[in-house]
C-alpha cells in the first residue's frame, strides 16, 4: 500500500512539473511572437528606417563640450578638464550613443 501512495505521488508531481514547463514554454513563445516584426496584409516583412540624425543633434545641443569625431585624442583632451564623476559618465554615454548611432545609420544605408 505503501509503494502504491508513492508512486501516485511521484506520477503526480511529475505530471504537475511537465504541466507547469508546458505552461512557462507557452507564454515564452507567445511573448516572442508578440515582439515580431511587422509584417504588412501579404506577409512580407516591412523594415523601418529609423532617423537617427535629429537624436544625434540632439545629443550634440545637450552636450555641446562633446567632441565627436572620428579623432578620440580629441575626445579624450575634452575630457581632462571635467572634475564631475558625474558629468564625465554622462559624456561617456552621449559619445557611445552617438557612435552607435552612427554606426546605425550606416548600415540603413
Amino acid at each position: 500500500m505503501n509503494t502504491t501512495n508513492s508512486m501516485t505521488t511521484s506520477m503526480v508531481i511529475a505530471a504537475t512539473t511537465v504541466l507547469l514547463g508546458a505552461m512557462i514554454m507557452a507564454n515564452s513563445v507567445s511573448v516572442v511572437n508578440a515582439q515580431g516584426n511587422e509584417t504588412n496584409a501579404t506577409g512580407t516583412l516591412t523594415i523601418t528606417k529609423i532617423d537617427v540624425d535629429p537624436i544625434v543633434k540632439a545629443l550634440q545641443d545637450a552636450y555641446p563640450n562633446l567632441e565627436f569625431g572620428e579623432d578620440d585624442q580629441k575626445f579624450v583632451d575634452s575630457l581632462k578638464d571635467i572634475k564631475d564623476a558625474k558629468e564625465m559618465a554622462r559624456l561617456l554615454v552621449a559619445e557611445e550613443l552617438i557612435h552607435d548611432l552612427m554606426a546605425l545609420k550606416a548600415l540603413q544605408e
